[in-house]
């Protein structure tokens, strides 16, 4: 989502094992991360050398104006206060910078399929859920000026095979390797999901939001 954006600094918010920020540092960019978990910035310290900042965003008091761009992969669903969060993004961004956001969509295909089953309900983790119409509205109220969202298909494999391991046995275990037949539903339902959306774009199962200050 940043391909048509000149390289500078970039923040990423919820940096986890901070392999996305290495794929960025090859592409010209030059990074830091952000997670609360101690064990996700030990690892993404030890494996890359990049800078991991510890604790919630908005208790950082990072300098304003710092970056270019702010990132966060499947975030903003996680934040107890999802408006707070992207003003904090905002303040920390140049004139001009931009953020990109990917969250589940709640009106998505997967979750008209799998209803209580589907994955990215994910209680008591995902504590709100948004779609390609609410989202901009959070991100003008954070005060960004410029804002576009579409959905995405791009990760409906996992959902697929995530949602009808929830369906089967009542859960879905991130730690194991999927079963044959569960790979087999996951490769269907990406066929399916990207169908679906070619129809009705609004139903990928993320939302993309990029939108700058």
């Amino acid at each position: 989502y940043l391909a048509d954006t000149e390289p500078g600094r970039l923040l990423e918010v919820g940096c986890g094992d901070g392999c996305r920020l290495l794929r960025l540092r090859k592409h010209g960019w030059l990074v830091e991360g952000q997670d609360v978990d101690p064990h996700a910035r030990a690892h993404a310290l030890a494996a890359s050398g990049i800078t991991v900042h510890g604790g919630q965003l908005e208790a950082l008091h990072l300098p304003e104006g710092r970056y270019d761009a702010i990132v966060m992969n499947h975030v903003i669903e996680h934040a107890a206060d999802p408006l707070g969060l992207l003003q904090e993004c905002r303040r920390l961004l140049a004139p001009g910078g931009q953020l990109v956001a990917v969250t589940p969509n709640s009106p998505s295909f997967g979750h008209r399929l799998f209803r209580a089953h589907w994955v990215h309900l994910d209680p008591p983790r995902h504590l709100y859920l948004f779609s390609v119409r609410n989202l901009p509205t959070l991100a003008r109220n954070a005060g960004f000026v410029r804002i576009e969202t579409r959905a995405s298909a791009a990760a409906a494999a996992f959902v697929g095979a995530a949602s009808w391991d929830i369906w089967r046995c009542g859960r879905h275990n991130v730690n194991r390797s999927p079963p044959g037949a569960t790979r087999i539903i996951g490769f269907v339902f990406q066929i399916a999901a990207s169908l679906a959306i070619r129809i009705w774009r609004m139903s990928g199962e993320e939302v993309v939001l990029r939108a700058w200050k």
